[in-house]
Order: structure tokens, then C-alpha cells, then sequence
């Protein structure tokens, strides 16, 4: 999976070998009609867009392997994916609502006419007097 991905630019639209040390993987790939547990499915939904064949070589004369087993990372993928990380937690925590302290609710609160008439109408019962907002809005215009 890891090399596929790797190179996905150089193996995409061309057929190559898929060379593994797991016989089972080669018998179900050619099957069509195999019932795949969900790992495996999900391995092939994800190698759908390749065109290969699977072959099988014993482990001990298998070097297919090495890419996933010894990964080379270097330092501008690592640096890249620093960034990358760093401008999506500065994403996250500008988009998370900042929590409002329940006194600078109770200030605004006091502040709104609107939130001041709902609250004497709540009090009283009367909703009258809320409801004429027509006076209120000419009054701001």
C-alpha cells in the first residue's frame, strides 16, 4: 500500500507487477467474487485506481517489501508537514466559538431594549408591549 501511494504519480495509468510474500493476497485479488475481510476491502478500494497484476514471492526472496519497512523521510516532507499541521490547528482554534462569561451576558443583556422589553414582558406577563417593536424601530431610524 505505502509504495503504491508513493509513487502513485509514476504507476498510475500504467500496469505493473504488485510483488507480495502473502500468498492469500494473490488469490484474492484474482477473485473477483471473494468475500474480503473489511482490511483487505478497503485496501482494494484504495488500489482500484491501479492497474496490476499480484504475484507471489517467498518472503526470504522477496525485497518488495523494503519501501514500507524503511520509509526515508526527508526534511522538507517533514518540514511541509509541520506547516501543514501548525495552519490547520490555527484553523481550528480561530474557528471554535470563544465561550462567553455568563457577566457579559447579564451586561449585554442590559444594554439590548430588545432583550429589556422581552424581559419586562416575561415578567409580567403582558407581551403587549413587546409586541410593538413599530415604535422602537422608528425611534432608532
Amino acid at each position: 500500500m505505502y509504495a503504491c501511494e508513493h509513487f502513485r504519480r509514476y504507476l498510475l495509468g500504467s500496469e505493473f507487477d504488485l510483488i507480495t510474500d502473502h500468498h492469500p493476497l494473490r488469490i484474492i485479488f484474482d477473485n473477483a467474487r471473494a468475500k474480503l475481510p473489511a482490511r483487505i476491502e478497503r485496501w482494494g478500494l484504495r488500489l482500484m485506481a491501479f492497474k496490476f497484476r499480484v504475484l507471489h514471492v517467498k518472503g526470504q526472496d522477496n525485497i518488495s517489501d523494503y519501501m514500507s519497512r524503511h520509509p526515508i523521510s526527508s526534511s522538507k516532507d517533514d518540514r511541509l508537514c509541520y506547516i501543514t499541521e501548525q495552519y490547520i490547528n490555527n484553523v481550528i482554534y480561530h474557528a471554535t466559538p470563544k465561550a462567553v462569561s455568563l457577566d457579559s451576558i447579564r451586561a449585554e443583556t442590559k444594554n439590548d431594549p430588545t432583550l429589556q422589553r422581552v424581559k419586562s414582558a416575561m415578567q409580567s406577563g403582558d407581551w403587549r408591549a413587546a409586541n410593538n417593536d413599530k415604535q422602537h424601530t422608528k425611534s432608532i431610524l
